[in-house]
């Protein structure tokens, strides 16, 4: 998934997985409290987490997805869009 050409989540690889844009600080809480949901990747360093997919909620993937996208919109898209802001 994009935003002005940044990917923000990618999904499917491998399946039933997918890696998520956050900050640093919110992949590393999610680390620390829910290692059996998310998990590093090759592009950790850059805040980028893999989540397991099975079992997680419509509603938690879409907080994940709304603030992997905001990481990455231009502020202009994030001030234009607030119901996109969890």
């Amino acid at each position: 998934f994009r935003v002005k050409n940044k990917i923000f989540a990618t999904v499917g690889h491998p399946p039933g997985r997918c890696v998520v844009k956050l900050s640093t600080a919110d992949r590393e809480a999610l680390l620390a409290t829910h290692p059996d949901r998310f998990h590093d990747v090759g592009w950790a360093a850059q805040g980028w987490p893999g989540v397991s997919l099975e079992g997680l909620s419509d509603e938690r993937l879409s907080d994940l997805l709304r603030t992997a996208w905001r990481q990455v919109a231009p502020a202009t898209l994030v001030t234009a869009h607030p119901e996109l802001v969890p």
